[in-house]
C-alpha cells in the first residue's frame, strides 16, 4: 500500500499511469483538475515516503485520464473541461520549464474520458476518446522536452 496523494477527503484519483521504460515514474490525476508526478523509488520496499516530483492544476475541472509515453518524456491528459493536453517532461520526471503550460492539442465541448500517447522518433501521437463518442488522433512534432 503506497500512499501518494496529499489531497483532502473531497479529492479522489480518477486516473493513474506509469511509463514502460521508467517504471518508478507515476502520474495521477484527480477530480479537482490536479496532475501529480511521483518518483516511487524511495517507497518501494521500505516505509519511506514516495517523492513528489511535480504537481499542478491542469484544469479547473476534473482530469479523467492521464497517460505517459513509454520513455516517460511526455504526459497526455484529458478531462471534463474538454481539453486534450500534452506536457513535456524532464529526465527526472517533472514538467520541463519551457513546456510548463503544456500544449493544447484539441478542445471539445464535451468531456474527454480517455487518452493514450506514443512517441515514435521525433513525433508524438495522442489518441483521445470522450463523451462525443469519437476517437481522435493528434500528431505533433516533439516539444521542448529535455528528455533524450
Amino acid at each position: 500500500n503506497i500512499s501518494v496523494d496529499e489531497g483532502s477527503q473531497a479529492d479522489y484519483i480518477l486516473s493513474i499511469a506509469t511509463a514502460d521504460r521508467k517504471r518508478t515514474l507515476l502520474a495521477t490525476a484527480n477530480n479537482r483538475g490536479r496532475i501529480q508526478l511521483w518518483n516511487l523509488q524511495p517507497c518501494l520496499g521500505s516505509t519511506a515516503a514516495c517523492e513528489l516530483l511535480d504537481r499542478w492544476t491542469a484544469d479547473p475541472q476534473a482530469i479523467h485520464s492521464v497517460a505517459l509515453s513509454a520513455d516517460g518524456c511526455y504526459l497526455a491528459s484529458g478531462g471534463e473541461g474538454g481539453k486534450t493536453m500534452l506536457w513535456p517532461l524532464t529526465p527526472k520526471g517533472d514538467r520541463s520549464a519551457q513546456g510548463a503550460q503544456g500544449q493544447q492539442l484539441n478542445r471539445s465541448s464535451r468531456s474527454i474520458n480517455a487518452v493514450d500517447i506514443v512517441r515514435i522518433r521525433d513525433e508524438i501521437f495522442v489518441a483521445r476518446g470522450g463523451d462525443d463518442r469519437h476517437v481522435s488522433l493528434y500528431r505533433t512534432s516533439e516539444l521542448s522536452s529535455t528528455c533524450p
